[in-house]
């Protein structure tokens, strides 16, 4: 945990010791500029070429309002080194003259008058466009990168929503922004009232999250300030994240994210294998149960004589296709333990029978315990081992019911059922304090 507390502090750190404008994505103005293209010439004659910046200002008096708009933004879509403000500003000021409400024309003379250093003017004009026009792509992105740059970070973020609805393409750099944002404490705030809302595009920025080493302290971060919020991370939500950080070996840091997302009466009687009775619905996430249907079986939680909830295994005539039925994610300090557990079976016919295996995750070939085999027929009985976990190399386990199999043909099934409930690992201490 502390690896991950020392990541997450050494971001916020950095978020506030960066310059103001740090959160801008300079790509966003690039794509600002295309997407006006597509706005505008979806809707002009694109075969027009009767002006160009060199036309006198007579021509451009009686040129048709769509060639104005036309030529000028071709002209603002150019490269720095070739871009000609002064006539995107006075060809927007003509439409402008004879519409004052043209959304596309606002724009152009917004990002002229920024261009040219008035800030306020080019603010206000950037804003009247938008209230024009809220679809107008490159404007939400200016705006975005505007109050980003002021740090208002919840501004910034409702010009990103709209921007994120309707263009997808800028989605990842919109999604890095999001997670600078994280790193300073008002735009952690902006960033997780803006997902409380939960808008369309909040799954695809804890995807975002999940996919890169560098940004899990930031899923962390999010996840965590998700909670309590009327929209919790939802299983399909933390899924991606915590195995994520199971792959990158932070085990620890994800039991507690996972623990952090139990309701109450789950976490109160927490122990170390949770759920181990079935009282709780299974979540299939890698800290709950995780169950593995395959062709000739069937997998569910029953309640049969003789307890509450079990886990049912129903097997068919024929090959059953994988070893692996049921697993549990543990993380287990070194030391001594006890696994103990209720199971009862009837007629269940495979070769070696099924078995309950412990085994460190990075090494599945280092199996701490095994259960003995469970086949035929046999009325509810108590299974208790003992096993240890080592000082090295084992900071995560793996609770696994598996299939006895060293040959094909040992996953032929004939039938019959099996039950299994009432799981508990007790660790030596406790149980001598006890």
């Amino acid at each position: 945990m502390d690896g991950w507390k020392q990541k997450i502090q050494d971001q916020m750190v950095a978020g506030a010791s960066k310059p103001r404008r740090r959160w801008i994505v300079p790509s966003l103005l690039g794509i600002a500029g295309l997407l006006l293209v597509v706005l505008i010439l979806g809707s002009v004659d694109r075969d027009s070429r009767a002006l160009t910046t060199h036309s006198p200002k007579t021509s451009l008096e009686k040129a048709k309002t769509a060639d104005l708009l036309q030529t000028a933004q071709v002209e603002a879509s150019k490269s720095s080194e070739e871009r000609d403000w002064d006539f995107v500003q006075q060809a927007s000021q003509i439409v402008l003259r004879r519409d004052p409400l043209n959304a596309s024309a606002l724009a152009l003379y917004g990002f002229s008058l920024d261009a040219h250093g008035e800030d306020a003017q080019a603010l206000d004009v950037i804003r009247a466009a938008n209230a024009r026009d809220p679809r107008i792509l490159a404007v939400n992105i200016w705006l975005f990168n505007h109050y980003a740059a002021a740090n208002e970070f919840s501004e910034a973020i409702r010009y990103a929503d709209m921007t994120l609805r309707f263009a997808g393409r800028v989605s990842g750099q919109l999604y890095a922004s999001f997670g600078q944002f994280v790193t300073v404490p008002s735009g952690l705030t902006a960033v997780t009232n803006a997902l409380a809302k939960n808008p369309p595009w909040r799954s695809g920025f804890l995807r975002y999250l999940s996919r890169n080493k560098e940004t899990l302290p930031t899923a962390y971060i999010v996840l965590s300030s998700l909670q309590g919020t009327r929209a919790p991370p939802t299983n399909d939500e933390l899924a991606p994240v915590l195995n994520a950080m199971i792959e990158n070996g932070a085990y620890q840091d994800a039991l507690f994210l996972w623990i952090g997302t139990l309701p109450n009466e789950q976490s109160a009687g927490l122990d170390y294998l949770p759920n181990g009775h079935f009282q709780f619905p299974i979540s299939g996430l890698p800290f709950d149960w995780t169950l593995v249907p395959q062709r000739g079986m069937e997998i569910s939680i029953a309640s049969p004589e003789g307890a509450d909830h079990a886990l049912r295994i129903d097997l068919y005539r024929g090959r059953l296709g994988a070893n692996d039925l049921a697993r549990k994610l543990l993380v287990l300090a070194p030391g001594r333990y006890s696994f103990s557990f209720r199971e009862k079976s009837n007629r269940l016919g495979l070769p070696r029978g099924l078995t309950w295996q412990i085994s460190c995750v990075q090494d599945n070939a280092k199996v701490l315990t095994a259960s003995p085999p469970l086949k035929g027929t046999l009325s509810w009985t108590r299974e208790e081992i003992a096993f240890n976990v080592p000082e090295t190399d084992c900071p995560a386990q793996w609770l696994r019911l598996r299939i006895e199999a060293r040959a094909a043909l040992d996953r032929e099934a004939t039938g019959g059922s099996a039950w299994f409930t009432d799981f508990k690992i007790d660790r030596e201490a406790d149980i001598i304090s006890n």
